[in-house]
């Protein structure tokens, strides 16, 4: 897979990450129909925080979407729920960085010094 370079709609700059819906299935009509069914049964409020103001106009997937995730899965409407852009972005950011954490080795731990029981004089 290339990675292709996305000009900002802002400044027109180019920037490194793609945009959200790199899924091919997002572009389907399947999903656009069933979007609109998630939207509407949750009546078009935001499902990631209770009582946020917001409209929801954004289908999550609740398991995050991978390269590999079945169509059932990613068709599922049990895994979907209505989200409103400005908590569905943030939720991918928390998520991201999750997962760089995960990835990133342990520190080592420290060494202690064992003259004295591991204290200094």
């Amino acid at each position: 897979m290339t990675m292709h370079r996305y000009r900002s709609r802002f400044d027109g700059k180019p920037r490194s990450t793609p945009g959200p819906a790199t899924d091919p299935r997002y572009r389907t009509k399947r999903w656009q129909r069933l979007r609109l069914q998630v939207l509407r049964r949750d009546l078009w409020q935001c499902q990631i925080v209770p009582g946020c103001e917001r409209e929801a106009n954004v289908c999550d997937h609740v398991r995050a979407v991978t390269d590999d995730m079945p169509d059932s899965l990613f068709f599922d409407p049990a895994n979907l729920r209505a989200a409103c852009r400005h908590h569905n972005t943030r939720r991918g950011h928390v998520a991201a960085f999750e997962a760089e954490l995960a990835a990133a080795p342990a520190p080592a731990p420290r060494r202690r010094d064992t003259i004295f029981g591991g204290h200094r004089r």
